[in-house]
């Protein structure tokens, strides 16, 4: 007995620190702004979507990294107070002609099953757009003198998005 509450008591730890996180390496000198960062549901045009758009942008300074995470296995961090900046509201797109602005508290429980799709950054006047093979972006693209990539590293209760700028 004593060992079944151990053992469950270990499986509840892991789950609790399972989540998703999305990082984002500047490896550059230069500041890189995300213009757009989108999820969804891993399907391709698949809705909802969620577009950080309506924050504004986001700037990362040279050499900086920035991480969106939460402690929840099943939803995006689309509310990640840890970050700065922070992000406060999001476009959610029902469809192709139908969406909200709503603010990252309220997007996040609507979060559950949202992954990443792909992320629009810019340096200067220099935009690449970079997704998941399913997006319809390529996962790594290089023109300017840079390059973006995205790459899925973790588990699939863990997944962690890496957008690498260099």
């Amino acid at each position: 007995m004593r060992k079944l509450i151990i053992i469950a008591l270990l499986i509840c730890g892991a789950q609790m620190q399972a989540q998703k996180t999305f990082k984002l390496f500047n490896l550059t000198g230069n500041t890189v702004i995300i213009d757009d960062l989108v999820t969804n549901t891993g399907t391709a045009n698949a809705f909802p979507q969620f577009h950080s758009k309506p924050n504004g942008p986001v700037s990362i300074p040279p050499f900086g990294t920035y991480t969106l995470t939460t402690t929840n296995a099943t939803r995006f961090p689309f509310f990640s107070p840890t970050s700065t900046p922070t992000i406060n509201s999001w476009e959610r797109a029902t469809s192709a002609t139908s969406s909200s602005v709503i603010s990252s508290t309220v997007a996040f429980p609507l979060g559950t099953a949202q992954v990443f799709y792909w992320i629009q950054v810019r340096i200067g006047a220099t935009t690449k757009q970079v997704g998941f093979s399913g997006s319809g972006y390529p996962t790594t693209l290089t023109s300017s003198g840079w390059t973006a990539s995205y790459t899925q590293t973790g588990t699939g209760a863990a997944p962690i998005y890496n957008v690498t700028i260099q």
